[in-house]
C-alpha cells in the first residue's frame, strides 16, 4: 500500500497534514486492513434544498479501514484510517441524480449481513 500527496484539504488543513505526512510512505508488511465502519448517507451533501437544487442528492456508503501490521509477532493498529467513497448517481456531472435501485440494492444488502451477524449473536465485543 503506498499513500499519495492527493487529498482534500479541510477548513483546519488536518486533512492535508496527514496526507502531507504520509506522502510517499510505504507499509511494507501490512497483515490486513481491519474494517473501521461502514457509513451509509441517504443524501451526502444534505438535504437543504440550497444544496440539492445546483448540486443534486448522492447517496453514497463509506468504508473505512485501518491497516495493522506485524513487527516481529506484535500485532501494530497504525492510529490513521482509510476512506473509500462509492456514491450511487446516474450521471456525471451536477445536478447529481441519485441511483436509488442499486443504492437501495447495497443497503437491503448491508441490514442482511446485519440481521446474520445478530443472529449468530455476533458484536463488535465478541469479535475481539
Amino acid at each position: 500500500m503506498q499513500f499519495s500527496a492527493s487529498h482534500e484539504r479541510g477548513k483546519n488543513g488536518e486533512c492535508g497534514k496527514l496526507a502531507d505526512q504520509l506522502s510517499g510512505w510505504r507499509l511494507r508488511a501490512v497483515a490486513r486492513l481491519e474494517g473501521a465502519g461502514i457509513r451509509v448517507n441517504p443524501s451526502a451533501l444534505g438535504v437543504n434544498p440550497a444544496v440539492i437544487k445546483p448540486i443534486g442528492e448522492v447517496p453514497g456508503i463509506r468504508l473505512i479501514v485501518q491497516p495493522v501490521t506485524l513487527q516481529g509477532e506484535t500485532v501494530v493498529i497504525h492510529d490513521f484510517t482509510a476512506h473509500v467513497c462509492f456514491d450511487f448517481v446516474t450521471n456525471s456531472a451536477m445536478p447529481f441524480s441519485p441511483d436509488k435501485a442499486a443504492f437501495g440494492g447495497i443497503v437491503n444488502d448491508l441490514k442482511g449481513i446485519k440481521t446474520f451477524l445478530e443472529q449468530a449473536q455476533v458484536t463488535p465485543r465478541t469479535r475481539r
